[in-house]
């Protein structure tokens, strides 16, 4: 509890972000149309940037909420620094246990990760 004697029951900036909490102003509602079309589309890379506290975030998760079990998707709180540790830490967000392998296998592993998903119907959203 924030502060109950004034009717406010959350921290207003916790660090955990609720989608309910979304505004639809001009900008967050822009960037819901863009990633709506974007995805939508055979787009295979999008790119929804902003600063730190923009609410990138939470217009993902509203998004995600919004268009049901189209997508998979997975967040990276930390971007690796080396390609290595990237595939590895991306193969670990979508569900995959510890993975032991070298450079080459891990593409190889993801490439079938990502035929599978579209046969399914299915979207990847990665979130850094």
């Amino acid at each position: 509890m924030y502060d109950p004697d004034r009717g406010i029951g959350l921290a207003p900036f916790d660090a955990e972000q609720d989608s309910k909490f979304f505004y639809r102003g001009f900008q967050h509602g822009s960037a819901l149309s863009f990633l709506d079309h974007a995805l939508k589309s055979d787009e295979t890379v999008v790119a929804l940037t902003g600063g730190n506290g923009t609410g990138k975030r939470t217009t993902l998760r509203r998004f995600l909420e919004e268009e049901g079990g189209r997508f998979r998707s997975a967040y990276l709180e930390e971007v690796p620094d080396n390609g290595h540790d990237f595939l590895v830490a991306v193969l670990q967000a979508f569900g995959f246990g510890p993975v032991e392998a070298e450079r080459s296998e891990l593409r190889n592993l993801l490439s079938v990760f990502l035929v599978q998903v579209q046969q399914e119907g299915q979207k990847l959203l990665l979130h850094l």
